[in-house]
């Protein structure tokens, strides 16, 4: 006589084994210093405002508020390492939320708290949880799993803070919400094939009526309206723009894209952006396209995680122009859906993965201890121009004039041929021009300077500049025409009006210059 045998599903407590491998792999980001994006986001104060929903985030185009307040929470602390706790404690949320949001999802506890700790644990993450600077995609990404498990799991209000707090973390969680509160709801309404409830399939999304009806579709859809009135009201202007490539060449860079952000999972690599423009018939846009393919017959027979993780690759697709045409921190949310599919799919098989993950993981963090650290095998490469503006930096405060400025020339120097990669070329120029302007080569650094100016509106600083570099070199009355109309401005900086003053001593009485 045959026995079924019950399979007791596991405590509710296992849930926090995701959260707390989350914050064990990633101890070691905590006491890293500032690095990258930090220095002028958090060193600098230019994401840290008190007036958090009317300007934009960190003098760019973005949109971030709910960002902007939890930095400027940790920047009443004064310590460095508050921003990391706070990045691994938000971490740890969102694979939490993650959790959650399997189980809503149909998922068995064990194997949704699997796929959670497999994500909380990769190297993937190891980017966005030690660069304090990254904290939207950390916000974004425990809004929208805990979004997904509000809407259904039918918990109304939940839905629409969620919805909310997703569009005001970061621009993507404007766009992602809705898709994927549809998405979800979708899959929540379909009835189940008879191939997926075959046992050997990962588990889909339950066949059951959507708890909380019309009233969850309204406050998801008021939090949306919030966040986007919001943005209409306060939200500078968008200044990107997309490159200047054929249609072919724009088809086969983003397929290109999706194999970059693949590669990510598959190996630890530094933080260079460049990405080489290809046609769509090139090996790197051909494995992209076999990704997007196998995705859609995934999303199409099981839906949840593999239809989730296709809409979280959107991102990485630069549809909407952003400053970076790909970057590696965009592998963090796509990660989560792709590691609850492997869950499904593998099971029990992932248990020594993550373990082997997590070892990678401590030792990844460590690389963003210090620029040096993060950029100097990058730097290398001459397509990594970012990474070379950071390395100048760093060996500028060093002290080490002849090593930071070949850094900043490679920095300021146009990408290779066919490759797209982002860099601050007027940064790169001005802080050339103060490295010559220390090693008295007058020329390079008028020269420096001069070229900084063509790539910027904002003008001050560099006439600023300019005028130091005539005044150094003998000419004082070239100094006092640029700085004169400096001067005048009613924001004029003190040390405009100091350098004016010696200049015009110079010229009435050749007083000698400090």
């Amino acid at each position: 006589m045959s026995r079924t045998v019950a399979i007791v599903e596991p405590s509710p407590w296992v849930r926090l084994v995701a959260p707390a491998a989350a914050v064990v792999a990633h101890l070691t980001a905590i006491p890293n210093g500032f690095t990258w994006l930090d220095h002028g986001d958090l060193e600098r104060g230019k994401a840290i405002s008190g007036a958090l929903f009317t300007r934009g985030f960190a003098e760019t185009g973005f949109y971030r508020p709910l960002t902007a307040a939890s930095l400027w929470v940790d920047s009443l602390v004064g310590r460095v390492w508050m921003f990391h706790v706070t990045a691994v404690l938000l971490h740890a949320l969102a694979a939490f939320g993650l959790v959650l949001a399997a189980e809503a999802m149909g998922m068995k506890r064990r194997v949704a708290v699997l796929g959670a700790t497999l994500f909380a644990v990769h190297w993937v993450t190891s980017l966005v949880v030690a660069q304090a600077s990254f904290r939207a995609e950390l916000l974004v990404a425990a809004a929208l799993f805990l979004l997904i498990w509000a809407v259904l799991r039918g918990h109304v209000v939940v839905a629409g803070l969620m919805m909310l707090a997703a569009g005001l973390s970061k621009e993507t969680g404007l766009v992602l919400g809705p898709l994927f509160s549809l998405a979800v709801i979708f899959c929540a309404t379909q009835p189940r094939s008879s191939r997926e409830k075959s046992r050997d399939e990962p588990p889909p999304t339950p066949g059951t009526e959507l708890r909380g009806g019309l009233p969850l579709l309204y406050t998801s859809l008021g939090g949306w309206l919030v966040a986007f009135a919001l943005r209409l009201a306060f939200a500078p202007p968008w200044r990107p723009t997309q490159p200047n490539l054929s249609a072919l060449e724009h088809l086969g860079t983003r397929l290109a894209s999706l194999t970059r952000t693949l590669s990510q999972a598959l190996i630890p690599t530094g933080v260079c952006d460049a990405l080489p423009v290809v046609p769509p018939w090139s090996p790197l846009a051909l494995v992209g396209l076999a990704l997007a393919i196998a995705l859609t017959v995934l999303a199409w027979k099981h839906r949840g995680p593999a239809l989730l993780l296709g809409l979280a690759l959107l991102p990485a697709l630069n549809l909407v122009a952003a400053p970076r045409f790909w970057s590696p921190h965009s592998a963090y949310l796509p990660w989560a859906f792709a590691a609850l599919l492997l869950a499904g799919l593998i099971g029990k098989h992932l248990r020594v993965a993550c373990v082997i993950a997590a070892g990678i993981t401590l030792f990844q963090n460590q690389r963003f201890a210090t620029d040096e650290t993060l950029f100097a095998t990058d730097a290398q490469r001459p397509e990594c121009r970012e990474a070379n503006l950071y390395l100048g930096d760093f060996r500028f405060a060093a002290g080490d004039l002849t090593a930071a400025a070949i850094a900043y020339q490679r920095a300021a120097a146009p990408p290779p041929p066919k490759v797209l990669a982002y860099s601050d070329e007027r940064a790169a120029l001005q802080n050339l021009g103060l490295v010559r302007m220390q090693q008295q080569d007058w020329f390079e650094a008028e020269l420096a300077f001069t070229e900084a100016l063509s790539k910027t509106t904002d003008r001050a600083e560099l006439t600023h500049n300019l005028a130091a570099v005539a005044l150094a070199r003998g000419d004082p009355a070239s100094a006092v025409k640029l700085l004169e109309p400096l001067v005048k401005a009613p924001d004029a900086r003190p040390e405009s009006l100091d350098l004016l003053a010696r200049a015009r001593a110079v010229m009435q009485n050749g007083a000698p210059q400090p």
